[in-house]
């Protein structure tokens, strides 16, 4: 049998070094992507604030439901 190798994350590492460089990117402000970049960026944060509003609604909303 072999031994159970730990899991790797050189994937995980790859991305957030790629989302470093492109933040770096934007704070320049020299590249033609800039915009897109900083559009893009302001887009998944609101999407993370709207999903995080939305599951505590919801669990607050199912909680009190089950409650009555």
């Amino acid at each position: 049998m072999h031994a159970a190798r730990p899991h790797s994350s050189r994937p995980i590492r790859s991305v957030l070094k790629d989302v470093r460089q492109l933040h770096r990117v934007e704070h320049v402000g020299e590249s033609e992507w800039t915009p897109l970049i900083a559009i893009v960026g302001l887009f998944l944060f609101l999407l993370s604030v709207e999903l995080l509003t939305f599951g505590i609604v919801e669990g607050a909303f199912r909680l009190l439901a089950s409650a009555a």
